[in-house]
This record gives structure tokens, C-alpha cells and sequence, in this order.
């Protein structure tokens, strides 16, 4: 998971170029002004434009993507988010593969974290991060936010010399 505003100096350059290219892309256009709906934006990337009514976490279901990673932005108001990191251990509670969608069933086992967006906070979850979006700070609102579905295989692949040994 990565976490980042668009009013910081962050350098980018560090991030897979598909990356550098998505979070330029928030930052490049007034996604505020969009209407709901879907944006395929080019061969690894789609933009959603959301307007979801937040609820309390009870209830929820972590989620998880094995082929995209979800990139996060609030556009008005505010979301609290949970995550914790997938350890494969997790009880399925659905699976829904042409979304690419993997919900597990809530544990008191797991060490969930949270955080709360603003506007202009980005966070990114990888497949190895399972989240639980759409929950209220203090309240039940409704909020305007954007995700960019980045697909795992525009990351490439690390050269020998890149990975870690």
C-alpha cells in the first residue's frame, strides 16, 4: 500500500511508469467535475468516477484484486479506510472473477489499519493489500471519489539486476 497527496513533492520517478502516469493523471485533470461512470483512459488503465453513500465499517467485507491495483482519490468530502495485509489465510466469502473480485469474511484475527482520505490524498493498494472502501469518518455521507484500475501486468516485470536477492 502507498500512500501520497498530489500537494506534496513527491518524486514519481521511483514508481513503475505506469504509476507515475495514473497519479499525474489525478493531479492533470478536474475528475471533480466528471459525472459518474467508467473511463477506459488506454490499454492499462480505467478510471471510475463514483458517488457512494458511506456507511459504518460493521458489516462490511474485506476485499482483494489479483489482476488490478486499485488507486484511490476522494474528490469532496471525506472516507475512512480499512486495510491489512493479505496473507492468503483469509476465509472467502465470494468471489466474482469478472470483476476481479475476491471478498473475505471479517476476522477478529486480523490487524486491520485505517485511514481516512481528504481530497487530494491517494492511496494505492496492490493484490497483496486487502482494503474495506466506503465507510464513514463520523457519519453517514455521501462522497464523490475517483479509482483507477491499473492492470498488475502493465508493471512488467523486474530485470534480474532489479530484484531483490
Amino acid at each position: 500500500m502507498i500512500f501520497g497527496n498530489l500537494n506534496t513533492s513527491d518524486n514519481l520517478t521511483i514508481y513503475p511508469e505506469v504509476l507515475q502516469r495514473a497519479i499525474h493523471y489525478l493531479g492533470d485533470h478536474e475528475l471533480a467535475e466528471m459525472d459518474e461512470g467508467v473511463y477506459p483512459l488506454d490499454e492499462s488503465i480505467t478510471l471510475k468516477i463514483q458517488n457512494p453513500i458511506l456507511c459504518p465499517r460493521e458489516g462490511k467485507y474485506p476485499e482483494v484484486h489479483r489482476e488490478y491495483i486499485d488507486i484511490m482519490m476522494v474528490l469532496k468530502g471525506k472516507e475512512r479506510l480499512y486495510f491489512f495485509p493479505d496473507t492468503k489465510g483469509n476465509q472467502i466469502h465470494e468471489v466474482i472473477p469478472e470483476r476481479d473480485l475476491t471478498f473475505y469474511e471479517s476476522s477478529k484475527e486480523v490487524n486491520e489499519n485505517t485511514l481516512v482520505l481528504c481530497p487530494n490524498d491517494y492511496v494505492i493498494f496492490f493484490p497483496w493489500d486487502a482494503h474495506i472502501p466506503f465507510c464513514t469518518v463520523s457519519q453517514e455521507e455521501n462522497i464523490k471519489k475517483c479509482v483507477l484500475k491499473v492492470k498488475m501486468s502493465a508493471l512488467g516485470k523486474l530485470s534480474e539486476k532489479e530484484s531483490l536477492k
